[in-house]
Formats: C-alpha cells, structure tokens, sequence
C-alpha cells in the first residue's frame, strides 16, 4: 500500500447526537487519521515543502467539526472522509472516531471506515 502518515487522538467538538442536549453544545470527539503520503521525497530532501501538511489537514478536521452537525457518529465520519479525499486530495483515508462518555460505564463508543477516492457510498463532500 505504500507509505502512511497518522494523526492520533486529535481532540475536536462537535454538535453530535440523537438527544436534544447533545446538540446544544458542541461535544468531544477523538479522531485518529490514517492516509497515503509519499515519505521517500521528503526523506531524500529533507524540506517541508515534499512532506505532506499533516497540521493542513488537522486544520480541516477541526474545521469540518465546528461548521457540521450530525445526529449519527456514522455520518459524521462518512462526511469527514468525502471532505478530506476532496479537501487534501487523498487517494484514500482512514478514519477512527471515538465519542467519549456516550455510554454509561464505557470510555467511548466509535467507529472506524476506510475511504478511497472514486468509491460510492452514503456521504458526500462537505
């Protein structure tokens, strides 16, 4: 598959959820992102310039959060994955997405997908 970049544990908010409480205030989300890159360039030239912006596409991601809201966990990370093949132009992404305190006695409910460009499915660009 070649070369990956990830970013772990990226804390954003959101309005998320089905309960009208939830969507008052903007909730924690935990996000992890898995997406090609190309390391050899960067590695041989040893400048930013040939490296991916992985903060570019942290920016995005806490972006896409505040502007979006959603009442499922599931359409959120299918949105986030359509937003960020368009956005960074990735062949295919990655995405883990933790909401933390959603169930009672379990540290977070989430989900994980993986998305690649030209593939069909619910979400769309955002």
């Amino acid at each position: 598959m070649g070369d990956r970049l990830f970013l772990e544990g990226l804390e954003v908010f959101a309005l998320i959820g089905v309960h009208a409480f939830e969507r008052r205030t903007p909730r924690p989300l935990r996000i992890d992102l898995e997406f090609p890159c190309d390391a050899a360039a960067a590695a041989r030239s040893d400048r930013v310039e040939d490296a991916t912006d992985y903060d570019r596409i942290a920016a995005a991601v806490r972006d896409f959060s505040a502007r979006h809201a959603f009442c499922l966990i599931e359409s959120f990370a299918e949105h986030l994955a359509a937003h960020l093949l368009h956005f960074a132009g990735l062949d295919w992404v990655r995405i883990r997405l933790r909401k933390p305190g959603a169930v009672a006695g379990a540290a977070a409910v989430g989900i994980e997908i993986e998305r690649r460009r030209g593939e069909r499915h619910g979400g769309g660009a955002a």
